[in-house]
């Protein structure tokens, strides 16, 4: 499984714009997007990040998946569009 992320730099608070998850297999999405816990719109926040990775990965463990990895993680910060 892999998470792409892009977030808007808005007046430097960064909303999360989309969140996206390739390659789930098992789970459906709904459950992952509870798993992993940032939706849309929320503000981008890299340690966050990494801790709702971690929850994502122990909710697949305690669901009787201990084995399951995440390939990748890559997220892309847009800058805002008004040009300011």
């Amino acid at each position: 499984m892999s998470v792409a992320l892009i977030a808007q730099d808005v007046k430097n608070k960064i909303p999360i714009k989309n969140i996206n998850f390739y390659g789930i297999e098992k789970v459906g999405t709904s459950t992952i997007r509870k798993w992993f816990g940032l939706k849309k719109n929320d503000p981008f926040n890299s340690d966050a990040l990494h801790k709702n990775v971690m929850a994502l990965l122990q909710a697949y463990a305690e669901d009787g998946r201990p084995y399951s990895r995440l390939d990748s993680l890559r997220y892309s910060i847009l800058q805002d569009s008004s040009g300011v």
